[in-house]
């Protein structure tokens, strides 16, 4: 009896981990997005979200997104600024793609001296880099980043 439950626990299991979305660093959607930029969250009502782009990263973004808060989005405020990277789809939805392909994957950036730093990866802040923005990647070096090709397999 035991055994037989302890192999349909393992079945279960299994089949969860089958069903589940790989979800890819931010590092990678600024080297295969073809639309990267840096904006501001201008305006956030309900759970739609005006964002005014500040700084491109790659690729030619519209001045102004008006997307959706999707699963993973984060703690998206006003006046907060975001990492943003285009998953290519026509979906105006921003958040990370757990259920569902989003339009739009974000990560938190901070500015310090005016200068910006990367300071979350999922829609959410790094505690690690919370504590030394400084550390985090900055525009200088995602604009790098997004110029390098994807790594092969």
């Amino acid at each position: 009896m035991k055994r037989a439950f302890f192999s349909v626990c393992l079945l279960l299991s299994v089949v969860s981990i089958a069903q589940a979305h790989t979800q890819f660093s931010i590092t990678l959607y600024v080297q295969f997005s073809k639309t990267v930029c840096v904006a501001k969250a201008t305006e956030v009502k309900n759970s739609v979200i005006t964002f005014t782009v500040e700084e491109i990263v790659k690729g030619q973004p519209p001045a102004v997104l008006t997307l959706h808060a999707g699963e993973g989005s984060g703690k998206i405020v006003q006046n907060t600024e975001w990492l943003l990277a285009s998953r290519g789809t026509s979906e105006n939805t921003v958040g990370w793609p757990m259920e569902g392909d989003y339009g739009w994957v974000n990560a938190p950036i901070q500015r310090i001296d005016g200068k910006i730093h990367l300071v979350g990866y999922h829609g959410y802040i790094d505690p690690t880099l919370a504590a030394d923005p400084s550390k985090g990647l900055t525009l200088e070096q995602l604009k790098d980043l997004a110029k390098k090709p994807l790594p092969k397999n």
